[in-house]
């Protein structure tokens, strides 16, 4: 009688042995991601209006004069510089997120920009669930990441 642990633990398999061909899973319907695809667009237009409107109004403030000493006056230009500056970079980054090809690198440039949506707690209703949807296989094989 053989105990289990008595005698040598492991062999080699037979020589002609080959391994189990991989289990068959269903193929991943890019079209599933559709809607959620369609909301991407809608946060990124949304965050190209949002940054659009932070550059107006830079330059309103940059174009309008402060009552007071000349120091508020320059440091209201300076404020207003950087706000339309800043504005116009996040415009630029979100306006690109609206016409991402399909390409895989296109798949991490979204990441990105829900990324930067997760820094407010106020685009966190709409950033959570995209980013959930867009680590989805239905997502990557919209952009043939595997």
């Amino acid at each position: 009688m053989t105990y289990p642990g008595y005698g040598p633990q492991w062999q080699p398999p037979p020589p002609h042995w080959q391994p189990p061909p991989p289990q068959w899973q269903p193929p991943v319907d890019p079209a599933a991601s559709d809607t959620a695809y369609r909301w991407f667009k809608v946060y990124a237009g949304v965050m190209t209006a949002i940054y659009a409107a932070v550059v107006a109004l830079g330059i309103f403030f940059a174009a309008v004069d402060v009552d007071g000493a000349s120091g508020d006056v320059v440091e209201q230009r300076v404020s207003a510089a950087i706000y339309a500056f800043a504005g116009l970079i996040g415009a630029g980054v979100h306006a690109v997120g609206l016409f991402l090809p399909r390409k895989p690198w296109a798949w991490i440039y979204g990441i990105v920009l829900l990324s930067l949506g997760l820094t407010s707690c106020c685009l966190w209703p709409a950033t959570i669930p995209l980013l959930i949807w867009w680590l989805k296989p239905e997502m990557k094989a919209r952009f043939h990441r595997s």
